[in-house]
């Protein structure tokens, strides 16, 4: 019985057609502000609960019952927005947009416009170090590792395909090629207002752009801490609820992460997708 997180190698490439990109590998210094730039982001949660405790702080020594109340309204706010802000970043990203064709119990069925992908396949090594890995370096691309030094806004999900074969290859007729072992063909859904023509070229040969067409999506939702038995099971579950409900499955199973790590499991959305007909 084939692992349902593992594709067959002549069906891998079959959903999108890869552009050609091609540069030399390396991370120009705009990167490196880059990454000091999120890390003030990711401070942010932190700012806020800081001066929220120094609100109650400043409330405690106030004996006037309305200033104190509102003093302790604002450290509310402060805290919910901060709190917010960083464990539902997801509300505040692009996601793809699309249309919900029906609802069968737990099974949803979308159907996503066109839409571009920029892809890395990382090789021999599985759940969850291939997945971070494929993460970094498509992150170092849209944070400014290309070759115009361009930062394109981050997008949600993450969405993750296994490979396996001695050699998997995503190849287009124009040159673009990603060649790899067992591992996972990671991605990320580029903006809606960007095309394959418009997007700077990776500095890292690893990455390649497809142009996804049209599709319907079978998709099932779950949260929770992530690992690759988890998402075989969902996956097993989705492909057989698709099938009850008398769609054709087309390929093999996707994963979807919104989420960063830094979000209490209970808080994430993890999806699993398959094409179907």
């Amino acid at each position: 019985m084939q692992n349902p997180l593992v594709p067959t190698p002549s069906e891998v490439a079959t959903p999108a057609t890869l552009l050609p990109i091609s540069a030399e590998h390396g991370d120009p210094p705009v990167l490196a502000r880059n990454r000091r730039a999120r890390a003030v982001r990711a401070l942010l949660p932190a700012v806020a609960v800081g001066s929220a405790v120094a609100a109650f702080v400043a409330a405690d020594r106030i004996r006037r019952p309305a200033v104190r109340a509102a003093t302790l309204s604002m450290l509310g706010s402060l805290v919910g927005a901060g709190l917010v802000r960083w464990q539902l970043a997801r509300l505040f990203t692009e996601q793809p947009a699309h249309t919900v064709e029906r609802r069968i119990g737990k099974l949803e069925v979308r159907h996503y416009p066109a839409m571009v992908e920029a892809a890395t396949i990382v090789e021999g090594v599985f759940w969850p170090r291939a997945l971070s890995e494929g993460f970094r370096r498509l992150a170092g691309f849209i944070f400014g590792s290309n070759v115009a030094g361009e930062q394109i806004a981050m997008t949600a999900p993450v969405v993750a395909t296994a490979t396996v074969g001695e050699t998997t290859a995503l190849t287009s007729p124009d040159g673009c090629t990603l060649d790899g072992a067992a591992g996972l063909t990671v991605g990320f859904l580029m903006p809606r207002d960007r095309t394959s023509g418009s997007l700077p070229v990776p500095r890292d040969h690893r990455i390649c752009f497809r142009d996804i067409p049209p599709r319907r999506i079978a998709v099932r939702r779950f949260s929770g801490r992530l690992d690759s038995a988890r998402v075989a099971v969902e996956q097993r579950k989705l492909i057989a609820s698709a099938e009850r409900a008398g769609f054709t499955v087309r390929g093999e199973p996707t994963f979807a992460a919104y989420d960063p790590p830094t979000t209490l499991p209970f808080l994430r959305r993890f999806e699993v997708w398959v094409e179907v007909d």
